[in-house]
């Protein structure tokens, strides 16, 4: 049995021919279709608020072919956000590529900012069809997929970061935030 070599790519770009990218040194959230734009997410001037990122569509793909079967996904962060910001996970793991436009009020796309009064845990608040990412393992595609051809494998991740009118870094400064860690069988 020989293990096979995988990693994170991110995906943006149009939903026939979206561009696939290496993950693994970083994203920034934004609002922007790419991984690297500084069209930050801008604090809510609203008092409450909470305004999100355009969501970024992760996946795990084989780099180099094995004999192993990967399955039972899961996701976790690996610290802490700073206060006012915060991590979220689709709650349904979309199994085909949809680009996010950043149009709040499409089907499928950007979450609405929020004008609503922030719950006391978590901050900032949840938006629809997500969760909180967590410390702990949170199972998202139950799977099993062959490691023979190098490709992606299984359903997407789809992550989105909130700020809420709390997040005391400023209107300019970018958030260093922990790592999220994809986890995964492999047999």
């Amino acid at each position: 049995m020989a293990a096979a070599t995988l990693q994170i790519a991110v995906y943006h770009g149009v939903n026939a021919t979206p561009t696939v990218v290496n993950a693994e040194s970083g994203i920034v959230f934004n609002r922007s279709d790419d991984e690297l734009a500084v069209s930050r997410v801008p604090v809510p001037s609203n008092i409450p608020g909470s305004n999100y990122a355009n969501y970024k569509l992760l996946r795990l793909t084989v780099t180099t072919p094995g004999t192993t079967v990967i399955s039972n996904f899961g996701y976790r962060k690996s610290g802490t956000e700073p206060s006012g910001v915060r991590f979220f996970a689709a709650i349904a793991a979309p199994t085909a590529y949809q680009q996010c436009t950043g149009t709040a009020s499409d089907l499928g796309n950007r979450p609405p900012d929020s004008v609503a009064a922030l719950a006391s845990s978590p901050d900032p608040n949840t938006p629809n069809g997500y969760l909180p990412i967590e410390g702990s393992v949170t199972a998202f595609d139950p799977g099993q997929y062959p490691t023979t051809a190098n490709g992606p494998l299984g359903n997407f991740l789809q992550v989105c970061l909130g700020i809420s009118h709390l997040y005391a870094g400023g209107p300019s400064a970018a958030a260093a935030l922990p790592a999220l860690t994809i986890q995964y069988d492999e047999s």
